[in-house]
């Protein structure tokens, strides 16, 4: 029962560059909300929520990522 897990070793990679890319956007554009650049009747106050969801996604992105390369590691140890 020797499988090989290919993707394994490329998905925190891929939940890496997901967490940074998704913190990067949604700062950007909570930052163009909170300006008041959007549309006049947008509150302020969504720029807020987006960027603490943006916060929220970042870390559950990254404890995915390390849980990935925790169970990679695991995989690695048992063989």
């Amino acid at each position: 029962m020797d499988t090989e897990y290919k993707m394994l070793y490329a998905a925190p990679f891929v939940f890496k560059m997901l967490s940074w890319t998704t913190v990067v956007f949604v700062a950007i554009v909570s930052v163009i909300i909170l300006a008041g650049g959007v549309l006049p009747e947008v509150p302020q106050w969504i720029g807020m929520v987006t960027l603490i969801a943006s916060a929220f996604y970042f870390f559950v992105f990254t404890v995915v990522s390390e849980s990935i390369n925790l169970l990679r590691e695991i995989n690695d140890k048992i063989k």
